[in-house]
């Protein structure tokens, strides 16, 4: 066991003891209670958690504006570069999400990631949608600056996490 396994182990056995106590076992030692439910009460304060993070909240106001931005692109597009920009930028939000859901660093870190790749892909879509006319370069700009901006905070985010796993 790491030593940060080790250091997890410790702090959801010092949690357990807090706040749920000890019961008996049939064989007389005293045992912590079960440890799904110290992960189940310890994922749900984890879930909850994303909304607070400054990079969810930056990266939903990026996705309203991809939709807001979209919806004058012309019709044919719809199923194309529409739909990829939407999906790309709804993906990096659900991304941080679903990585703060998980049970440890490395999962998080992972999901970060993917929320990475994702906003790579919607860059790649800006510039695309820009040079074919479909933005005016002030929305592009702005949706330029703002992806860079989720950029920036989720390389922070998975710096901070993948140097303490």
């Amino acid at each position: 066991m790491g030593l940060g396994s080790w250091a997890l182990q410790t702090a959801i056995d010092s949690y357990i003891l807090a706040n749920l106590g000890t019961r008996s076992c049939d064989d007389g030692h005293e045992r912590f209670l079960s440890r799904s439910l110290c992960f189940n009460v310890m994922a749900n304060t984890y879930q909850s958690g994303y909304r607070q993070l400054a990079v969810w909240q930056k990266s939903m106001d990026l996705a309203v504006e991809v939709y807001r931005c979209t919806k004058s692109f012309p019709n044919d597009e719809l199923f194309g570069l529409t739909s990829q920009m939407r999906r790309a930028s709804v993906s990096v939000p659900s991304n941080i999400s679903e990585g703060k859901g998980r049970y440890s660093r490395g999962e998080l870190v992972h999901f970060l990631f993917n929320g990475r790749g994702s906003l790579l892909e919607l860059q790649t879509q800006i510039t695309l949608a820009g040079r074919l006319g479909y933005l005016p370069e002030r929305q592009s700009l702005k949706l330029e600056e703002r992806s860079a901006e989720v950029g920036r905070m989720l390389n922070g985010l998975i710096t901070r996490f993948k140097t303490s796993t």
